[in-house]
């Protein structure tokens, strides 16, 4: 495995978010768990969110990937019997959020805030992932197809500033921020296949990829080799005080500029004889350590750049819809989808008050980067200016690691004044 893929992966294991506590999620949190709408108060609020998402990958390959440092034979060769040609999606890393809303006389609110983003993305050819897990052994006489394929994996660190406009019906609110990009890696595959001959005689490689990163030997809190621009803003509708609320957001729009990226790309065909591929995009290690001709990074002649370069970020929309079914129950639907990345994602949650300071919601949800998921989410708020959400969404992964692909914790609270 190559260095720079090594990180990637690493990065993937350890970090994964999805919806941290923003701006627009303040408002439809507390009127869904607490039963509130706190419109006349000053709040700091903020968030942390872990979450490592697959629709095909399971618990138990992540786990030992995590706490073993390694995945077993055993384990890996469970992923065999997978489609080659289905999609394999994977998601992860932390999101960490912390805002402040500035109450003034009037109808327009100040907000000020700091995010922290760690997140990748992946959206493989599910005979990629089974070449990076097992090599090219196990598919004898087989054509495994490895693209299209795409990863993508952003650290970033921001600033913002916001207003916010309030009245009995409307909530409508807006934030820009500055974004310090510590970390950016890419993998652009286009269509590309390999096949392997009885005992291995010759391997027949179509390769079409493009690879590019930024530098990484800074931490990432120091790290500045990228700076870019977001936007926030979001929409709260509620006609009746007491009745159903409508949320609609839209975050992280924006843009980061490198100086300088390194770039690898391959247009070509090939024919190999006598060679046993372990991971065909071992690039870094061959190029930088001058592997000898039995490894097909060499073999392959790839090209290599280093340049500027403007990504996207990924821009997230998320709808959600509270409608209160009696004092104690209230129904939350909501719909997540990063922009141009994955599926659409469903989230349906019941969430029942026994009393003023504790509720109980069993969630779930299907679609996005994962199958269909289940957790536990409680609320609590212990005192009038304190509330506090724990989402633990643990369960499957603890229970049925095997025949299970999600596992993700939230912890997100607010103070009030």
């Amino acid at each position: 495995m190559t260095k720079a893929l090594k990180y990637i992966v690493f990065a993937i294991i350890i970090f994964q978010g999805s919806d941290a506590f923003s701006q627009g999620d303040k408002w439809w949190s507390e009127y869904h768990y607490f039963g509130s709408k706190s419109l006349d108060k000053s709040s700091v609020w903020g968030s942390f969110d872990y979450q490592l998402k697959s629709n095909r990958l399971s618990n138990q390959i992540l786990n030992e990937a995590i706490f073993d440092g390694r995945i077993t034979k055993a384990t890996a060769d469970q992923f065999n019997s997978e489609n080659s040609s289905s999609t394999t999606y994977l998601s992860g890393g932390v999101i960490g959020d912390l805002w402040y809303r500035m109450k003034r006389e009037g109808s327009w609110n100040f907000l000020a805030g700091f995010s922290a983003n760690d997140m990748v993305y992946v959206d493989l050819q599910t005979g990629l992932a089974q070449l990076y897990l097992n090599g090219n052994g196990p598919y004898e006489d087989k054509t495994l197809p490895l693209g299209p394929s795409k990863l993508k994996y952003l650290s970033t660190q921001s600033i913002g500033l916001g207003m916010e406009y309030t009245n009995q019906t409307l909530i409508w609110g807006f934030s820009a921020q500055l974004v310090k990009t510590s970390r950016y890696q890419e993998l652009m595959m286009n269509n590309s296949s390999i096949y392997t001959a009885p005992n291995g005689t010759r391997i027949d490689a179509m390769l079409d990829f493009e690879y590019v990163s930024s530098a990484s030997a800074q931490p990432k809190t120091t790290a500045w080799y990228g700076t870019g621009a977001s936007i926030n803003t979001y929409f709260v509708y509620q006609k009746k005080p007491e009745g159903t609320m409508l949320s609609v957001q839209l975050r992280d729009v924006g843009f980061s500029a490198f100086q300088g990226v390194r770039s690898y790309s391959l247009a070509k065909d090939s024919l190999f004889s006598g060679v046993e591929v372990d991971n065909i995009l071992a690039l870094d290690d061959a190029l930088q350590t001058n592997a000898d001709l039995d490894s097909i990074e060499a073999l392959l002649g790839v090209n290599t750049r280093h340049n500027g370069k403007t990504i996207a970020l990924p821009g997230r929309l998320n709808i959600d819809l509270v409608q209160p079914l009696s004092d104690q129950l209230s129904l939350a639907i909501g719909l997540r989808q990063i922009l141009f990345l994955g599926m659409p994602e469903m989230r349906l949650g019941l969430n029942y008050r026994p009393s003023k300071y504790i509720a109980f919601e069993p969630h779930f949800s299907a679609g996005g980067y994962s199958r269909f998921d289940y957790g536990l989410t409680v609320s609590s708020n212990p005192a009038d200016f304190l509330q506090v959400i724990v989402k633990y969404d643990l369960i499957e992964s603890q229970l049925n690691a095997q025949n299970s692909s999600s596992q993700a914790f939230f912890i997100g609270g607010q103070l009030l004044f």
